[in-house]
């Protein structure tokens, strides 16, 4: 009896472990959870910049002042790193603002807003 009731327990916490261990997917799509978890990231002079929807008119673009030199999955930690812009993706100083706060990044075919979290 006892070792019917030791043989259940460590199926049992197997079973338990494989589950937490598995990757579910949204209901009708095909998105990991493992992929929600992260937001679009560029590490770009020691500060981590998170790319967002906001799009910004090449009149408000100015320089060239780097681009990404490696892609990094599921988290860049260091400069030139990405997680979602592929190798390549140029970055821009948007006229105006503090390049510790924001810059512009060609994404996609669009010039999109990548902010710091600063306050």
């Amino acid at each position: 009896m006892k070792m019917r009731l030791l043989s259940f327990m460590v199926l049992m916490m197997v079973s338990v472990g494989l589950l937490g261990c598995s990757q579910r997917t949204f209901e009708g799509n095909n998105i990991k959870e493992r992929d929600v978890l992260y937001a679009s990231m560029i590490i770009f002079n020691n500060d981590t910049y998170y790319l967002s929807s906001e799009l910004i008119s090449k009149d408000n673009l100015g320089d060239q002042i780097g681009q990404v030199e490696k892609q990094v999955i599921p988290s860049p930690k260091n400069n030139g790193e990405a997680n979602e812009c592929p190798v390549g993706t140029k970055i821009f100083q948007i006229k105006g603002v503090d390049v510790r706060e924001s810059v512009a990044v060609y994404f996609q075919n669009e010039y999109r807003k990548a902010s710091t979290m600063v306050h």
